[in-house]
């Protein structure tokens, strides 16, 4: 492999390819690559609250509050496995941990998130959170 190979190519715009990943090359000190190639996709959350202050009388109120996380309930994935496992150091082109065989069939144990294979989504963002509060001031 020469020198100006490039190490991580894009594999369309949705999907992860693991196997477009290579380990370093024997006796490498590990930095042909830089950081933060495995990070999770996008993503955003819309966090909404609604209040109703009531006055009582006096020095004494009542506030209404209901508080949304997450209100679309998006779902973006936040990290993958990011563990890869080769076979010994001469030969940094061959995974052995990925989710799937030789073949391209899933392999079922290893797109669990508790064991995912290499490049497999293992957390996602927060689902909808609604919580509600009453308060009352004196």
């Amino acid at each position: 492999m020469s020198a100006t190979t490039h190490r991580i190519r894009l594999a369309g715009r949705l999907r992860f390819n693991a196997s477009a990943f290579q380990g370093p090359n024997y006796n490498s000190v590990g930095l042909e690559s830089g950081n933060d190639y495995i990070r999770g996709c996008f993503t955003s959350a819309l966090d909404l609250a609604i209040a109703r202050n009531i006055r009582l009388g006096g020095a004494r109120n009542l506030q209404l509050r209901v508080e949304m996380f997450n209100a679309p309930n998006a779902r973006g994935v936040t990290g993958r496995a990011s563990s890869m496992t080769l076979p010994s150091p001469a030969d940094p082109i061959t995974i052995t941990n990925l989710p799937y065989d030789a073949a391209g069939n899933i392999i079922a144990t290893r797109v669990r998130p508790t064991n995912a294979g290499f490049g497999q989504a293992n957390t996602w963002q927060q689902e909808r959170r609604v919580q509600a509060q009453i308060r009352f001031s004196f």
